[in-house]
């Protein structure tokens, strides 16, 4: 028998199912990322969070949270996709994606933490995942001997008057990261969302600029800077993490995370940073893609290519080459045959 399957936005007066489907499928120890107070908040100070969900009939099987990255409404990023356990799931969680997708990002990209058992579903959707690891790094004291300053003079400056937010928007860098997140999403993302308390910065190297974005915070395992965004183009990474590895060491945080992908592991060494051993778990670090499991978890990065419109577009991820990830800064898309996807 067909089952009658649908997916819509939840309006902000149903929050509270979205709460109570985490909790009482994921436990309570789930409940305090999405705390009802936490998300009603979101959805009232420009409607920063998107919660989709699916259901069956009435009833609510499944949910997604999701950000916009452009203007245009054509490019996703989506956060833990959640379904309750149940029979038939993995052809109900292929039928809901496939339409869901086609309906959230009709033109574009859409990037979500997608947990292991639901890759399947994308290569069936016709959505090809590239994976890369979630490095987490700590300061290095340079040595003499090492050279980990970039050739060029930079400067750093916080982005804290309305002036100085307008006279971004008239020279907002193109990013080599995303091409399409535009200075809207930087400002209902971070600038206008008091869910957390961001720093934007707005860097400055010979012709050229870049914006980034981080927070501090506290875990069990110390004090974290997060890189949470960064527009611009791949030559002014090195700034970005000269001007990081500062931060970090200013304001006490033991170790870096970093929320984007395609930067060589090569680039943050010569930065004077050295990565933890994810694998081992010996050191649990508190992951945005995947808050509710005390692991150091691979990310999945999706992108969506069956418009060949994309097909010029470069889009930064992480090359995998058998079990070993590789970090590769460009992929063409016209020479797809390069990039192994999983």
């Amino acid at each position: 028998m067909k089952r009658n399957l649908s997916h819509r936005q939840l309006l902000a007066s149903e929050l509270s199912r979205f709460v109570d489907f985490v909790r009482d499928n994921y436990g309570e120890t789930h409940s305090y990322v999405i705390h009802p107070e936490m998300v009603r908040h979101f959805y009232e100070v420009g409607r920063h969070l998107n919660i989709y969900a699916a259901f069956e009939d009435d009833e609510l099987i499944g949910v997604w949270p999701f950000l916009f990255y452009n203007r245009q409404q054509t490019d996703a990023a989506g956060c833990l996709f959640l379904f309750k356990p149940m029979e038939g799931l993995p052809f109900v969680g292929q039928a809901f994606m496939k339409s869901f997708l086609e309906s959230v990002a009709p033109e574009g990209y859409f990037t979500a933490g997608i947990i292991e058992r639901l890759l399947p579903f994308y290569r069936r959707v016709k959505h090809r995942c590239g994976l890369f690891s979630q490095f987490y790094w700590q300061p290095r004291k340079s040595t003499p001997q090492e050279s980990t300053e970039p050739s060029l003079d930079f400067s750093v400056r916080l982005i804290s008057t309305k002036e100085n937010l307008l006279n971004l928007q008239e020279r907002f860098p193109h990013s080599d990261f995303l091409p399409r997140k535009d200075f809207w999403f930087l400002k209902k993302s971070y600038i206008d969302n008091f869910s957390q308390v961001f720093e934007v910065f707005e860097g400055v190297y010979g012709e050229e600029s870049f914006v980034l974005v981080t927070a501090s915070y506290e875990t069990p395992i110390g004090r974290i800077l997060r890189l949470y965004d960064y527009f611009g183009k791949l030559e002014g990474i090195d700034f970005v993490l000269k001007f990081l590895k500062r931060k970090a060491f200013d304001e006490n945080c033991r170790h870096v995370d970093v929320m984007v992908a395609g930067i060589d592991v090569e680039v943050f060494e010569r930065a004077g940073f050295e990565a933890l051993n994810c694998d081992s778990n010996e050191t649990i670090v508190p992951n945005n893609f995947f808050p509710f499991q005390a692991v150091n978890s691979k990310v999945h990065f999706g992108v969506r290519l069956n418009n060949s419109d994309l097909a010029e577009e470069p889009v930064v991820l992480f090359k995998g080459t058998g079990d070993q990830l590789v970090p590769r800064q460009i992929v063409d898309w016209g020479k797809s045959s390069d990039v192994n996807f999983c």
